[in-house]
């Protein structure tokens, strides 16, 4: 109402999202952005500012530089301050595998964690309802080395 009384026209119905929806939240969204973008004559206008777009990369992946022979510089496993690596004893996926050209692939994980262990026991920690958790995931290695491949970078520099 307030953008119509200061002089917007409505092209389109809001378009909202249904998370309970069995092919994923954005089908119905889905749909509308498409039909927004015809309102909006999106394609013609790319089409105009094509020249006009700045397309070139904005982020550059750079080797790190080892002497000629020498081995990688070592891995070494980041620790946050005030934190600790703490066992994980159980990990359940709660959704169904990625299948190749689903709409909404969604990756629900079940974690437990040991909090008997020691390392628990020596920082004090207790786990109570509402309290978070920080998780800071590890690359898959042979994961990372497909990337380097396709991307054609050594993964060893």
């Amino acid at each position: 109402e307030r953008m119509s009384a200061l002089g917007a026209k409505r092209i389109q119905p809001a378009g909202l999202g249904d998370d309970k929806d069995a092919e994923g939240y954005d089908t119905a969204l889905t749909v509308w952005k498409e039909d927004l973008f015809v309102e909006l004559r999106a394609a013609e206008i790319r089409e105009m500012m094509a020249d006009k777009i700045e397309t070139k990369p904005q982020f550059k992946v750079l080797p790190v530089k080892t002497a000629e022979g020498a081995p990688p510089p070592p891995y070494k496993q980041v620790v946050y301050p005030g934190g600790f690596l703490l066992p994980l004893t159980e990990m359940d996926r709660m959704t169904p595998e990625f299948v190749e050209g689903e709409k909404d692939p969604k990756d629900v994980r079940h974690l437990m964690f040991d909090l008997e262990h020691p390392l628990c026991t020596r920082h004090g920690l207790r786990y109570s309802l509402g309290d978070s958790l920080a998780i800071f995931p590890v690359n898959d290695g042979t994961l990372a080395e497909e990337f380097c491949a396709h991307m054609g970078l050594d993964p060893s520099e």
